[in-house]
């Protein structure tokens, strides 16, 4: 956005949601639906597959940081 000069606001407009939702996805308080995936997709082209792909991997990410460890066996027959 910076490179083409665009605000968050501007951009947030431009797609259809609010500005604090945007803000929010860039700084990583909320994960981005399909929805917003797919109106970035048709503004600036941007795959919004790529773009959940990277939000559920940064999600995942998220997660096992977070995770309180759970004593859970794996089955004999589950690959290692």
């Amino acid at each position: 956005m910076a490179y083409y000069n665009i605000s968050q606001r501007d951009f947030s407009r431009h797609i259809g949601v609010s500005q604090s939702y945007i803000s929010d996805v860039l700084n990583r308080k909320k994960f981005m639906s399909s929805d917003v995936a797919l109106a970035i997709e048709q503004a600036t082209g941007i795959s919004a597959g790529l773009l959940l792909r990277l939000d559920v991997a940064y999600q995942l990410e998220h997660q096992k940081e977070n995770q309180t460890t759970k004593d859970i066996e794996r089955y004999d027959w589950a690959l290692v």
